[in-house]
């Protein structure tokens, strides 16, 4: 295991895997597009790279599906589920700003702010 440095795609990746159980990287992309995608980009190669990155820290575990395209799936371990539990009371934690108009328009109440068609 090696100290990985802990970002919000990582935790963006621990987050999803551990509302999914458990969860090949394909798997982490394509619930990424489906949920976050408006206000977070998460790049095919980069959903990839963290699973490695997270997996070789000793976050989550790894099991091959036998036969066919050997599929990975990933599941959290104890030490990926307490860096997801204690991520928001990490003081080097800093959350991330919403400034587009369009996405403050959804916390703000009001008349739209982009113009209908």
């Amino acid at each position: 295991m090696s100290e990985v440095r802990s970002t919000t795609p990582s935790f963006l990746v621990l987050g999803i895997i551990d509302k999914l159980g458990e969860a090949s990287p394909y798997d982490v992309k394509v619930e990424a597009a489906r949920t976050v995608a408006p206000f977070w980009s998460m790049p095919h190669a980069q959903a990839y790279a963290q699973c490695d990155r997270l997996l070789e820290a000793g976050l989550l575990s790894e099991v091959r599906q036998p036969g066919g395209r050997n599929r990975r799936l990933m599941s959290l371990t104890a030490a990926g589920t307490a860096a997801l539990r204690g991520w928001p009371a990490d003081p080097a934690f800093v959350p991330v700003e919403a400034r587009e108009p369009v996405v403050n328009g959804v916390a703000v109440p009001g008349p739209p702010l982009v113009p209908g068609p």
